[in-house]
Parts: structure tokens; C-alpha cells; sequence
């Protein structure tokens, strides 16, 4: 005799091989009880009680805030070791999933850690806002939340807040000497580089430095009087922000320095010229180029400031 399920009485009745192995699913929390009966139905062992909890998901982000475009990571627990799924939802983002080449997974046991790509970030397009990541059992590719919050669902939520990188002059000299350094420090959060320009009477010199891990970023340059003279001069100073490249940049057209537009990352005299130097004069072109970084249609920002060489 084979195994008898009698489902309605709950009910076990062993074959004639004497074993058996019971797979038990509790739809609901709680402590329930196994009893073991000979066919008079007299106990032959003492109620042997289960108790069912449900599993948890726990996740908690590594930082407070990200700027956008950067990996945002995740790290958690994972007491029944589920597959797991993410999706996001916010400001102007509806429910979604998150797919996997989205994502990069360094840890996928009872502690598990994730880290959500900034490209993927970048792509989505956010804004500045907070948005909730939710981690889950349940894999809808349809990404129909109830199904993936629902009852039956093991899954957890955490808050992801987004916000602007920044550029700032943390140091600079008022006024330099001939002969001393011009040396500028400041953060630009979330760059590989900067671009700096200065800009003087007669004079124009672009560049660009590297910025470290944790934003910051050295500027120096020797300040001669065989290529400065005295008077005022102004830097301003550009981050590329999330596409990475610089919008705008210098670039010669018809042996004249211009600036000009740059759509590619790939700066050509072809590209659109918003003004020439020649025909600007110091103040007057760096407060031009601010204004061409400023405008809707470029993502880029800078700051600016001035000095005196004496």
C-alpha cells in the first residue's frame, strides 16, 4: 500500500514500507500540531508541536544619499536564502524592475550584498528625490507591485535619495605674486576631472585636473610675469557632470580660440561656436561661458571666482 493523503482530515495514512516524508507549508505564522496514530488510533507518540514563522528580507543602504550616476550599494539579510528581485519606484518613476545586468551581486547568501549600477541610474533619467527600493521573493516581470508586496510575499523596502553633484572652491589666493604658485583647491563631487579657464587681459588658458575619490581636486599654476601681467583675472571652473564629457569646451577654429558646443564629447571646430575670445574681454567671456554652462539644455555646472596678480 502506498501513502493516503486524506486532505480534508489532514490526514497521513503510511504504507506498508513504514516511513514516510512529509514536506509541510504553513500558509499563516503560528504553532501547530503533529500527532502520530497506530491504525486503532491509539497515540503511539506524544504530539510533537512545529512552530512556522515567516522569513525575513532585511536590507539597509550604505549611505544616506547618492549623487546621481553613482552605484547606490545594498547589503542585507536573507534567513531562507530566496532568489531575490529589485524594483524601484518614485518621483517621476513608476513601479519597475530592475533587471539584472542592472545590477551587481558580491554576496547572495544569508548575508547578501547588491549593488545597483550608477549607468542604470544615469539611464532612468531621476531627479533629486528620494525613491523606495523594494527587495522580494517574487519575480514579476510584469512589474505588477501587489504581486510583489503581497501577503504571501517575503520582501522588505529601503529609501534611496538622490541628489545633485556639486563644484566648489574650497581654497584660493585674492591676490598672487609673480613668480609664487596659483594654487586652487576645491570638491566636485561625483567627477572623474574638472576643467578650469582662466581668463585675463589678453590672455586665456584652459586646462583641466584630475579629481580624486573623494571629490577633491588640486589646481596650480605658475603665475610669471613673461605670461601675466598684472591686473584681475577670473577661473571658472566645469564639472561634466552625469553624461561625463564637457557640453561646452575650447577648441581653435580659423587659428582663433573659441567656445563652442559639444554634443559628442568630442570637441571640433565643426561643432556650434558660441562665442569668440577675441571678441570678449575677461570679465565679459567668463561670465559668458558661466552663462553657456548655465543654460536648460546643458547638464554641466561651474563655479567662478576672481584674483588679483600684482
Amino acid at each position: 500500500m502506498k501513502d493516503e493523503v486524506d486532505p480534508d482530515d489532514n490526514k497521513v495514512t503510511i504504507g506498508k514500507e513504514g516511513t514516510t516524508k512529509l514536506t509541510l507549508k504553513a500558509l499563516k505564522s503560528g504553532t501547530f500540531t503533529l500527532q502520530l496514530y497506530s491504525k486503532d488510533q491509539k497515540v503511539v507518540e506524544e504530539d510533537l508541536e512545529l512552530t512556522f514563522t515567516k522569513t525575513k528580507i532585511t536590507a539597509e543602504v550604505e549611505k544616506d544619499s547618492y549623487y546621481m550616476g553613482t552605484d547606490v550599494k545594498l547589503t542585507g539579510t536573507n534567513e531562507a536564502l530566496y532568489p531575490l528581485y529589485y524594483y524601484i519606484e518614485g518621483t517621476n518613476l513608476k513601479f519597475t524592475k530592475i533587471g539584472e545586468d542592472a545590477l551587481k551581486r558580491t554576496k547572495s547568501s544569508k548575508e547578501w550584498e547588491t549593488t545597483i549600477k550608477g549607468d542604470y541610474i544615469k539611464e532612468l533619467k531621476l531627479d533629486t528625490a528620494a525613491y523606495t527600493v523594494f527587495i522580494s521573493s517574487v519575480n514579476e516581470t510584469n512589474g505588477v507591485k501587489d504581486k510583489v508586496i503581497d501577503s504571501s510575499a517575503v520582501y522588505t523596502a529601503v529609501g534611496v535619495n538622490l541628489v545633485k553633484p556639486e563644484i566648489r572652491v574650497t581654497s584660493a589666493p585674492s591676490v598672487v605674486t609673480h613668480g609664487d604658485k596659483l594654487t586652487v583647491k576645491g570638491v566636485a563631487d561625483s567627477a572623474a576631472s574638472v576643467r578650469y579657464y582662466i581668463f585675463g587681459t589678453n590672455k586665456f588658458y584652459p586646462g583641466k585636473v584630475d579629481v580624486g575619490k573623494n571629490g577633491a581636486f588640486t589646481i596650480e599654476k605658475s603665475i610669471e610675469r613673461t605670461e601675466y601681467s598684472a591686473g584681475q583675472y577670473f577661473m571658472v571652473i566645469q564639472h561634466p557632470m552625469y553624461d561625463g564629457f564637457y557640453n561646452i569646451a575650447p577648441v581653435m577654429k580659423d587659428g582663433v580660440m573659441v567656445i563652442a558646443l559639444n554634443n559628442t564629447g568630442q570637441a571640433t571646430s565643426a561643432d556650434k561656436i558660441l562665442f569668440s575670445l577675441n571678441e570678449r574681454q575677461s570679465a565679459n567671456a567668463a561670465q559668458a561661458l558661466c552663462d553657456a554652462i548655465d543654460s536648460e539644455d546643458i547638464d554641466d555646472i561651474c563655479t567662478k571666482f576672481s584674483f588679483i596678480v600684482t
